[in-house]
C-alpha cells in the first residue's frame, strides 16, 4: 500500500502551518472546544487544496484526445 500512496509535500508542509496558525492567531480569541473545529476546518481546507493541485496536475498530463473533424 505504501508504494501506491505518495504523501504530498503540500500536506507535509501544510500541517505545521495549520497547527501554528491555529495556535498563534486563534489561541486567545476562541474557547477550547472551538479550537478543534477550526483545526479540523483548516485540515479539511488543506486536503481540498491538495486535491485541487493533484487534479490540475492530472488534467495537464492527460489532456482530452482531439476529436477529428470531418
Amino acid at each position: 500500500m505504501r508504494k501506491d500512496y505518495r504523501l504530498s509535500w503540500l500536506i507535509v508542509l501544510g500541517f505545521p502551518a495549520v497547527v501554528l496558525c491555529t495556535a498563534i492567531f486563534l489561541g486567545a480569541r476562541i474557547s477550547e472546544p472551538d479550537r478543534l473545529s477550526y483545526f479540523v476546518a483548516g485540515w479539511g481546507a488543506l486536503f481540498l487544496l491538495d486535491g485541487l493541485v493533484t487534479l490540475t496536475r492530472f488534467i495537464r498530463r492527460n489532456p482530452m484526445p482531439k476529436v477529428p473533424t470531418a
